[in-house]
């Protein structure tokens, strides 16, 4: 069993307080990139746990599933978005979003994207 660590911006902390209230169950990462980097999620197995960060603030989760896609699109259409992004959201700004992340278009064409579910 690992330990993982993801860090949350100051401006995504709404999604670390639903993660503490146990309402985001799915956390979605893209996979690729280096190995010694922190952005690094491909070899995160079921119960490996994963330390959330934001604002100096943790909360330790358990993996209990890993989803792995080759691309967007079988993602965005087999994942629970709502649990994921949260009330009303829709492949549209699924997709919106996770483009907007630096590095992510090159990452999640290349590599696929991973979906972790955490209790």
């Amino acid at each position: 069993m690992k330990t993982w660590v993801i860090e949350f911006r100051e401006q995504d902390k709404a999604t670390f307080e639903r993660i503490k209230s146990g309402s985001k169950t799915i956390e979605a990462r893209a996979l690729g990139g280096p190995k010694s980097t922190k952005s690094y999620y491909d070899d995160i197995v079921v119960s490996d746990r994963i330390n959330f960060l934001c604002e100096g603030r943790k909360i330790l989760k358990e993996v209990s599933a890993v989803r792995k896609y080759q691309n967007l699109e079988d993602y965005l259409n087999k994942e629970d978005l709502e649990n994921i992004l949260g009330k009303g959201a829709t492949k549209h700004s699924a997709k919106e979003t996770l483009l907007g992340f630096p590095g992510y278009k090159e990452r999640l064409t290349e590599f696929g994207i991973v979906a972790f579910e955490i209790k």
